[in-house]
């Protein structure tokens, strides 16, 4: 697993996301074609993400219940919650259906319904701090679901520039919430 700084007590991602990617010509509307080598967990999440293939849900939690690293760390985890979609379109929600299976494999709550945000633009393409201050300031938490001495996990499925965690986790501790931890699938290699 790999060690992700930040403002939460501790965070991992469980693997890289892409191993290689160099470009492999163009597209006919122009834009650079590239061939990808994905990690085996960076390849699940994006045949889950973005071929809508829900099927390898529980090949992501096979692989979390062989990980003796991963069980450990969630040994003090008393629920997990979930950062909303930045893409509500999709037929469903990546991180909403591999986190609902965690909680059922892990035996942990699942808090879907703590953190929402109004916004409703993309923001995955835009400057990390203004996504970061967009994320902040239309993020809603729904305190009557939270207990200020128990232990949280964030989960997302990638970790790019930590903008998006960060806000949540930073706006959670403004309100008392200081036993944040995170986990993310997979880490890109470079940030946004």
């Amino acid at each position: 697993m790999i060690d992700l700084k930040g403002p939460w007590v501790q965070g991992f991602a469980f693997d890289v996301h892409t191993l290689d990617s160099v470009p492999d010509g163009t597209y006919s509307n122009g834009r650079t074609r590239f061939n990808t080598t994905r990690s085996q967990m960076g390849e699940l999440v994006y045949q889950i993400k973005y071929n809508h293939n829900l099927a390898l849900v529980d090949d992501v939690l096979r692989i979390l219940q062989n990980s003796e690293d991963f069980q450990n760390y969630i040994k003090n985890i008393d629920a997990f919650l979930i950062v909303p979609p930045s893409n509500r379109f999709r037929p469903f929600q990546p991180v909403f259906e591999i986190t609902k299976k965690m909680a059922e494999v892990f035996n942990k709550p699942f808090l879907f319904n703590v953190l929402e945000t109004t916004n409703v633009e993309q923001i995955k393409n835009i400057d990390a701090n203004d996504k970061y201050s967009k994320i902040k300031n239309t993020m809603v938490i729904f305190k009557q679901f939270l207990s200020a001495d128990k232990n949280y996990l964030i989960v997302d499925d990638v970790f790019d520039s930590g903008s998006t965690l960060r806000a949540y986790v930073d706006s959670l501790k403004e309100n008392g919430y200081n036993n944040i931890f995170i986990f993310t699938l997979t880490k890109t290699r470079v940030p946004d």
